[in-house]
């Protein structure tokens, strides 16, 4: 900064001491407060408030060390861009050879700048088509977590692999099965026990009445092995045949009130 200000210096007092000699007219004074301001926050390294110092007072007085000024404070706040336009300004006002040779020297150093700036590779736009956003109320299909979204048709017809012993038919009819099965085996023991204990029996009356209710007994738990029996096969034929792929879907649920997400399982 302080090379740089050892050029800026100069140039704006040999422009001056020109115009002094050549008999021009001085610059105004409202603009002379605006560069000394300008120089103020130069030397503090305030560019930003230095340029605008220096704009205002070129829009007084257009005088060309306001332009070179400019073309300097720019530079220095990493504003090449916008500095070259100042420094070509300033050489078109066609200043003596020293001070058109500061000029230049600041545009070859900003040139190494303008030219990374140029060789920058610039982001492509995404190619990607943008997807319209949902109307209030819309019921939107979300991914799995993790899930890509190519993926996601296909996911969705296949459904979700649930596991055998989660099927709800299956579980009743083999429960049932085995409930029933329990029962007539109970009933065949009582069965059983009461047909032997028809030798005890003192009277005709007795004896047939202890070997009807062994009948009944027996006759109850074959019935319920029956039952059981077909109903736990049935059990087991359910879990073999039925698919172990259950469509699923998942979605949320916008409204004017909020969202929500709604998980649909078919059984």
């Amino acid at each position: 900064m302080a090379a740089a200000l050892t050029l800026l210096l100069p140039t704006i007092a040999a422009r001056l001491a020109l115009a002094d000699d050549s008999g021009s007219a001085p610059m105004k004074d409202e603009a002379r407060v605006h560069l000394e301001r300008g120089l103020s926050w130069f030397e503090r390294k305030e560019y930003e408030k230095a340029i605008e110092e220096f704009t205002s007072g070129y829009a007084i007085d257009a005088r060309p060390e306001f332009l070179f000024a400019m073309g300097q404070a720019h530079r220095l706040d990493g504003h090449c861009e916008a500095a070259i336009p100042k420094y070509d300004e300033f050489l078109r006002t066609k200043p003596p050879e020293e001070q058109a040779r500061r000029a230049e020297a600041g545009i070859e150093r900003c040139r190494p700048e303008s030219a990374r700036s140029a060789s920058a590779p610039r982001a492509e736009p995404s190619s990607a088509p943008e997807r319209e956003p949902a109307a209030p109320g819309a019921v939107v299909s979300a991914p799995p977590i993790g899930a890509k979204t190519d993926t996601l048709p296909r996911r969705a017809a296949e459904g979700v692999m649930r596991p055998w012993y989660t099927d709800p038919l299956g579980n009743v009819l083999a429960v049932t099965g085995v409930v029933a099965m329990a029962a007539g085996g109970v009933s065949l023991a009582i069965a059983a026990e009461r047909s032997s204990a028809t030798g005890d029996a003192t009277v005709i009356d007795d004896f047939d009445a202890r070997r009807g209710l062994a009948e009944t007994s027996r006759t109850v738990g074959y019935v319920c092995l029956a039952v059981g029996g077909s109903a736990f096969l049935g059990g087991l034929v359910r879990y073999a045949t039925r698919s172990r792929r259950t469509p699923a879907s998942v979605a949320i649920v916008l409204h004017s009130g909020g969202s929500g997400i709604v998980a649909k399982q078919s059984f």
